[in-house]
């Protein structure tokens, strides 16, 4: 009886221990699990090769458009997380709070975005031509029935517009390209005589031709009105506004600093 009773005891006091070493050792590991850094917030930025605004993520320099991003952003504890898609999901992505900005947007891509007031970059829509068609430019009217290549989604201006207008009246007159080899589509398009026309900015056609060694082969022949493209946040998502602000107090920083220009040299564009 004793015998029996002492070994309940016993058995009771082991599984008391036993209890005791699992809380110390849930509690040990809470602590533990407590004691890990905080991963720093994301910023993911979307768009299609660009370069010099965007670049491919795999080179070391991706674009001014996301140096400016890392320059400004991670000293505020953000990382940048930069995505290559087609440029109307990039659109889709942004607006529906999927990512947090897009680089290289104007106020035509989608007037709904947040904008800050500091613009990455001055932009103009150009005409390009392979080097034997080329004729003097006087201004869209001149390409009037020419087939007129241009990329889904993308923001023109107002003159571009009514070219597109004017040449979609002819079959064939506007061809539309999409996904992320969009601008090298119409390049070969062009080459190969399927278009006359191919309507890109001036710094991104150029710095294009010269990494495909084209630059020689395609021409521009003229250029409409400048405007301005910009790191464009989501509407969706609360912290767009204060994003914004952060973005144009840090070009301001940079300006008064003097150290814009030497991040823009590389890509052999001005801020």
């Amino acid at each position: 009886m004793f015998l029996h009773a002492a070994g309940n005891r016993l058995k009771h006091v082991n599984r008391g221990a036993a209890l005791w070493g699992l809380f110390f050792l849930m509690a040990l590991f809470c602590g533990v699990a407590r004691a890990e850094p905080a991963l720093p917030p994301t910023l993911t930025i979307a768009a299609d090769v660009w370069c010099p605004i965007n670049c491919d993520p795999a080179e070391a320099e991706q674009g001014i458009g996301i140096d400016l991003a890392k320059k400004l952003f991670e000293p505020l504890g953000y990382r940048i997380n930069y995505v290559v898609v087609p440029w109307s999901r990039a659109l889709d992505d942004v607006k529906q709070g999927k990512v947090d900005a897009v680089v290289g947007a104007n106020n035509t891509d989608d007037p709904s975005l947040i904008f800050p007031e500091t613009p990455v970059s001055v932009v103009a829509d150009t005409f390009y031509m392979r080097r034997e068609d080329a004729f003097p430019f006087k201004g869209v009217e001149s390409l009037q029935g020419k087939r007129i290549g241009i990329i889904r989604d993308y923001g023109y201006g107002d003159e571009v517009n009514a070219l597109v207008a004017m040449n979609k009246k002819t079959p064939g007159g506007v061809q539309v390209v999409s996904g992320d080899d969009a601008l090298e589509q119409n390049i070969k398009k062009l080459l190969a005589g399927r278009i006359d026309v191919v309507v890109e900015i001036g710094q991104v056609m150029d710095y294009k031709l010269k990494t495909m060694g084209l630059a020689d082969k395609i021409v521009p022949v003229g250029s409409v009105r400048e405007e301005y493209v910009y790191l464009a946040f989501s509407p969706a998502l609360p912290q767009s506004r204060k994003l914004a602000q952060q973005f144009d107090l840090g070009m301001a920083g940079l300006k008064k600093s003097g150290s814009l220009s030497a991040l823009y040299a590389p890509y052999g564009i001005k801020p």
